[in-house]
């Protein structure tokens, strides 16, 4: 794909931007350390230079929308076909390792982070001791990919559903000197541009997607609130929005961007959790205001505990927020 960028300044002449790199993986490893929606909304950074049993190092592990742990391979340059086999192995070594063991390993790290994300990090720690197997995915990320790797995360993905996607960061150097960066995300099922496009339905049993709405279940049913997630899903799906299911959240997406975070619903620690962005609606319901939306669903920006009673009712506000979007839009 070619892809280019051009300026426009107070003199109306389009300027092509110079394509360029980052000075180093340590650099891109910072940019996205603190700002993780350079490769993925709903991601929080827990572990940087993680190092396993044997000896290798991990880039960044991450955990998306309080459910799924998720390796994060960095290259500055090209990334080839041999970071795949990289990375699996890296999921390999992710999974072998029991709770206590990957729990001691995160420790220092853990100690960096803020009281909340650190809670986060080990109430998922505390729910793989039930014997279920650890959900790992892979973010692949650098400035341009090799089209050999590109076709074998594509296989991996459509033929044996392995959550592994490629994030290429195109960097551009401005007149002033500075730098844009443009975001482009392929593979994972759940959030290539092939999955956002096709109509929805009901996941059947035995799919990836069915298998997480089980878990997803099983998990509000500790809470007592699994006939509140139910009624959830339906509000959502009322709405005209779409709710993807991982194994302890749900991350509510616009109905054709599956991988971008308009909200997420969590069941870990003491109770269910709510969190929705001002931002991110803004970014895809401009005609939805803050006020209105924070009367509906509560405080934005803030994670916050609800119990059943309060899941139903930000269910119930979501599909009347967005009826009242659509209302406003109309000619």
């Amino acid at each position: 794909m070619d892809f280019a960028l051009w300026s426009v300044d107070s003199t109306d002449v389009p300027r092509r931007l110079t394509r360029t790199v980052p000075d180093s993986e340590t650099k891109l490893e910072t940019w996205i350390e603190q700002r993780p929606e350079l490769v993925r909304d709903g991601l929080l950074p827990v572990a940087r230079q993680l190092i396993f049993p044997t000896r290798e190092r991990l880039d960044l592990l991450c955990i998306e929308n309080q459910s799924r742990w998720v390796i994060v391979e960095l290259k500055r340059d090209r990334m080839a076909r041999e970071a795949v086999a990289q990375a699996l192995d890296y999921v390999s070594l992710l999974q072998q390792m029991t709770a206590a063991e990957l729990r001691e390993r995160l420790t220092p790290h853990l100690q960096r982070l803020s009281a909340a994300d650190r809670e986060l990090a080990m109430a998922l720690l505390d729910s793989e001791t039930d014997g279920t197997e650890r959900e790992v995915a892979v973010i692949l990320a650098g400035v341009t990919a090799d089209p050999a790797l590109l076709r074998i995360t594509e296989m991996l993905n459509r033929t044996y559903s392995v959550p592994i996607s490629v994030v290429e960061l195109r960097a551009f150097e401005t007149p002033a000197g500075d730098l844009l960066l443009a975001r482009e995300e392929t593979g994972d099922a759940d959030t290539s541009s092939v999955a956002q496009s096709l109509p929805r339905s009901s996941p059947r049993p035995g799919t990836p997607e069915g298998d997480r709405w089980v878990r997803v279940e099983q998990q509000a049913e500790k809470y007592g609130m699994s006939s509140a997630l139910r009624s959830l899903r339906t509000a959502v799906e009322d709405a005209g929005l779409y709710p993807r299911p991982y194994t302890r959240s749900v991350m509510i997406t616009p109905p054709h961007q599956h991988g971008r975070f308009l909200a997420v619903i969590g069941f870990h620690g003491a109770s269910g959790r709510v969190y929705w962005g001002a931002d991110a609606f803004r970014e895809f319901y401009p005609n939805v205001k803050l006020r209105q939306a924070e009367k509906l669903l509560g405080p934005a920006d803030v994670d916050r505990e609800v119990d059943a009673e309060g899941l139903d009712t930000f269910g119930r506000g979501l599909k009347t927020l967005m009826a009242a979007a659509s209302s406003s839009s109309a000619p």
